[in-house]
């Protein structure tokens, strides 16, 4: 499953919320913004970008815990944040 928010959250908060677990920064597109995973839902990746009101994210996620999983939830979070940013508010 692939999702997309908006938030009035910065980036600051996002980097600063307890549970949650940063693993990098990143720039999508010409956007600051990081990748991050909360602790208590680890089979879903959050990409977070910087938006006027905040900020945006896009997150991915398996939807069953059964079954194959075929790559890595955050490099298609990242993948799909490029895709979709041209495309939200600045």
């Amino acid at each position: 499953m692939v999702g997309v928010g908006s938030t009035s959250h910065t980036l600051a908060e996002a980097r600063a919320k307890e549970g949650v677990t940063l693993i990098r920064d990143t720039k999508v597109n010409s956007r600051p913004g990081l990748v991050s995973k909360e602790n208590s839902t680890p089979d879903i990746c959050y990409v977070s970008f910087e938006a006027e009101q905040g900020m945006f994210e896009v997150t991915a996620a398996w939807l069953s815990t059964e079954g194959p999983r075929g790559g890595d939830l955050c490099e298609m979070a990242e993948k799909y944040a490029a895709a979709l940013e041209p495309h939200l508010p600045k």
